[in-house]
């Protein structure tokens, strides 16, 4: 009897296994016709358009001293603007594509039975379902170049606010130290 309980329960797994591997195929597939390779170089190509939206001037008008004095009239400040350019391309680096596609797939794998992928490959490979893909990514790349102009827009805000009053703060303490 405990022999056929194994056996049962040995079968259950491997069936569970290869149940998971079937809907991690499937999962992946859809990651692929819903084009997240697109959605995420979009994603990419804005995160460097910060830099755009963010510009080293725009940074100067908040702080003079920001980048330690130099400014557009300083010998070295295409070197800043250099500098500045690689800060962004580093900061972006964090856009790991195939990590997020592994992520979305799991997620769709973990939501969704084997039916269900298949009907949403079935529906997402039509021309009607291409089209939605297509407008999704542009809603999305609408949605990111909003975002991120909003972004730089209250970040300056921010920022300025921030510089006041750690001045302020800097200030008070620099007269009480005087009494």
């Amino acid at each position: 009897m405990s022999k056929l309980l194994a056996i049962g329960l040995a079968f259950a797994v491997v069936s569970s296994c290869v149940n998971a591997t079937e809907t991690n195929r499937k999962s992946d597939e859809l990651i692929q016709v819903l084009q997240y390779d697109v959605q995420i170089q979009m994603f990419i190509d804005s995160c460097f358009e910060g830099a755009v939206h963010t510009s080293p001037e725009d940074l100067l008008k908040s702080n003079p001293y920001y980048f330690g004095g130099y400014n557009p009239d300083s010998p070295e400040w295409p070197r800043v603007v250099d500098i500045y350019n690689q800060y962004y391309e580093r900061a972006c680096e964090y856009v790991d594509g195939e990590l997020f596609k592994k992520t979305a797939s799991d997620e769709f794998a973990l939501a969704l039975s084997n039916a269900e992928l298949n009907e949403a490959i079935a529906f997402y490979s039509t021309p009607v379902g291409q089209k939605i893909v297509k407008a999704s990514a542009r809603a999305s790349k609408a949605f990111n170049e909003v975002a991120q102009m909003q972004y730089s827009k209250y970040f300056r805000r921010a920022t300025i606010l921030f510089q006041q009053e750690l001045a302020d703060l800097v200030r008070e303490s620099q007269l009480k130290d005087l009494e």
